[in-house]
């Protein structure tokens, strides 16, 4: 018997089979945009296969903006047919065209200029009301925009596609972190909501522990520029962890970099400024933000989902920017995600792959050179020319 896919098990899109078709791909309007991109609903069940929990699977939609009398559009139909093809095979994904002489709306919102682009859309509005979104988080970003820049050809497109659609969140299980090779990461403490090494008071509040995904809320805005896990907790014995079917929450955020510092976010029972104003013992807070965090006295992560997410994220941007950023692919497509802001000028160094390394002379001089002034009027970043 034949196993059926993802889209044939839990894509309830009934929107996308109205929509109108061109050369075989759903056309999407400034009228059905919002319904389709930025909705973008999480599947209809909690887990999958006992391993993926509530919006593990993000549908992610990979736009072709196109526009008429663009001969590149035209030249290009068939591989677009093709890359449909191959998106369809991955779980969420699905594949859309606008046409901005038709619907000017949405590309000029898109800032798109140039024909054809391809963006990729993490649509996030699967939280559309919940507690883990702030009045303002829910008023603005609604999803995660990652841009393609290079040939038209199914393999290239298709490569950047693939970790462009892939889960927010990497769950470590029991594995440890020495494997990571993430500049800038994050990582989320897991337990049961229900284990019995959570404090019964806790436990007996009905969702006052901060869940999942609200975790994974975060890590979908970090998503590219910032690496993002969960690990099980290794305070509690690993039967904890048998039955992987349990609801989960986060008991503790750490954030690490490349160049050793550390910092922790949030942690359950600990009020939110003793965390993130403990950095006397490092470098983490210098040429950073002063805090601007939304969070009162004596509050904690569990009083307020919304303000605890949105300060995961504010805390990680504001504090993940080291003082050499390596540009990668990620980093390079990442649009509403990026480190990279309008806030301060960035600052361009190219070179071969051995005069990047922190132990070459380069660097060192680059790097001492960034913590004495430049980190705090521009952001200093290689890119290995190779």
């Amino acid at each position: 018997m034949k196993s059926r896919t993802w889209h044939e098990l839990f894509d309830n899109e009934e929107i996308d089979r109205r929509l109108p078709r061109a050369d075989g791909i759903a056309v999407v309007t400034s009228q059905t945009w919002s319904d389709v991109i930025e909705k973008s609903h999480s599947p209809r069940h909690l887990f999958i296969g006992g391993q993926i929990w509530l919006g593990e699977v993000t549908k992610v939609a990979l736009v072709i903006f196109i526009m008429k009398d663009c001969s590149s559009c035209q030249n290009n139909v068939k591989t677009f047919q093709d890359v449909k093809s191959a998106v369809t095979k991955i779980d969420g994904g699905a594949t859309y065209i606008v046409n901005c002489t038709s619907d000017p709306k949405i590309c000029k919102e898109n800032a798109v200029t140039g024909f054809p682009t391809l963006s990729a859309f993490r649509g996030i509005g699967w939280l559309e009301g919940s507690h883990c979104l702030s009045p303002e988080t829910s008023m603005s970003t609604r999803y995660i925009r990652i841009d393609y820049h290079g040939v038209l050809l199914v393999k290239n497109i298709m490569d950047w596609f693939s970790p462009a659609s892939g889960s927010a969140v990497k769950n470590l299980k029991h594995e440890d972190t020495s494997a990571i090779r993430d500049s800038v990461y994050i990582v989320g403490t897991l337990l049961p909501r229900k284990s019995h090494y959570i404090p019964l008071d806790l436990r007996r509040k009905p969702n006052y522990l901060y869940p999942y995904e609200c975790f994974r809320l975060a890590c979908e805005h970090l998503f590219g520029p910032i690496g993002c896990y969960a690990q099980y907790s290794k305070e509690v014995p690993e039967r904890e962890f048998e039955n992987q079917d349990k609801d989960m929450v986060i008991t503790k955020v750490m954030l690490y970099r490349k160049d050793g510092l550390k910092s922790t976010i949030i942690q359950l029972g600990k009020l939110l400024h003793s965390t993130i104003e403990d950095e006397s013992q490092h470098q983490l807070h210098a040429f950073h933000h002063p805090h601007r965090y939304k969070i009162d006295k004596g509050q904690h992560c569990e009083d307020d989902h919304g303000r605890c997410t949105d300060l995961i994220v504010s805390f990680t941007r504001d504090h993940g920017r080291l003082p050499v950023t390596e540009i990668t692919m990620a980093t390079f497509h990442a649009k509403t995600s990026s480190i990279i802001t309008n806030e301060f000028p960035v600052l361009i160094a190219m070179g071969h792959p051995n005069n990047l390394t922190e132990t070459s002379s380069f660097f060192k001089v680059q790097n001492n050179l960034t913590f004495l002034w430049v980190i705090s009027h521009a952001i200093t970043c290689n890119v290995d020319a190779d």
